[in-house]
């Protein structure tokens, strides 16, 4: 029964006045649409859910989680209050399909693009490796690491279970692809500490037919053949060892992209100019 403020008896509200009142203000749903509901019965293969509309909406375990269940009450309660996204709306049965699975997937993509506008460095943990790089899970989708963008990435298989700094590079839903870079986040959290022109003590750590890689302490640049001497050189193995110290300038600091180069020339240029 239903009462004015002052208690009065109004009338006798029936479950026919319920529907009449249901059917009044339903609301058209649409695919795509985000609703909240509430779990009213749970069954070996899928969940009923009261959206508040006459159509009854159903959650099915694949559209619920991606793996690892194997029913609904490892994951969800009865009377359980959560927001779904609406996948299909079947017109011949009063039903709506429901998902939780495809709501995140979308939230994923948003948060991670927000990520990505921020500038924001991330602590990350790797999951597995394959040739190209590291493999990890960000917002409940997987990432990749390439090799270009690691400092050392000849035991990969070490970085497996670590956590490790990283910095969104590229984030493109419609490829379905993610990628992120070691190399970037040391650089921002290094940026006030390096610029250009600075002489700074590095590692070797290979050796190619078109520079050497230098390792100045987690960040990995490159020193072309074409910055190491005013003279052509054959074979940088005749001159350079793997594991050696070396001192270069820095000349080029890309933060964005994770790069950095090295001149060797430029140190000897400078020294010869004091000289004077």
């Amino acid at each position: 029964m239903i009462y004015s403020q002052n208690f009065s008896y109004i009338h006798q509200f029936t479950h026919k006045n319920f529907v009449q009142l249901i059917k009044k203000y339903d609301y058209k749903f649409n695919e795509g649409d985000i609703v909240a509901g509430i779990v009213f019965s749970i069954e070996y293969e899928g969940a009923l859910v009261d959206i508040g509309a006459s159509n009854v909406g159903y959650l099915s375990l694949n559209t619920l989680v991606s793996s690892g269940f194997d029913n609904f009450d490892q994951i969800i309660g009865i009377y359980e209050t959560r927001e779904f996204i609406i996948m299909d709306i079947k017109k011949k049965y009063p039903q709506l399909t429901l998902s939780v699975r495809y709501l995140e997937y979308i939230r994923a993509w948003e948060r991670l693009k927000q990520i990505y506008l921020e500038n924001l460095i991330l602590r990350l943990h790797v999951s597995s490796y394959n040739k190209g790089g590291l493999i990890v899970n960000i917002e409940g989708l997987k990432a990749f690491v390439p090799n270009s963008h690691l400092i050392y990435h000849t035991n990969k298989k070490n970085w497996v279970n670590k956590l490790i700094p990283l910095k969104l590079l590229e984030v493109d839903e419609e490829k379905n692809l993610v990628v992120l870079s070691y190399i970037c986040a040391i650089l921002q959290t290094y940026k006030k500490k390096l610029f250009i022109g600075q002489i700074v003590t590095g590692v070797i750590l290979n050796i190619e037919s078109y520079g050497l890689f230098v390792d100045i302490g987690n960040i990995k640049g490159l020193l072309h053949i074409s910055e190491i001497a005013n003279y052509y050189i054959d074979n940088l193995h005749d001159i350079f060892t793997v594991g050696k110290s070396l001192q270069v300038m820095i000349v080029h600091l890309d933060l964005a992209r994770g790069r950095i180069s090295f001149s060797l020339k430029q140190i000897m240029s400078q020294q010869l100019i004091n000289s004077y």
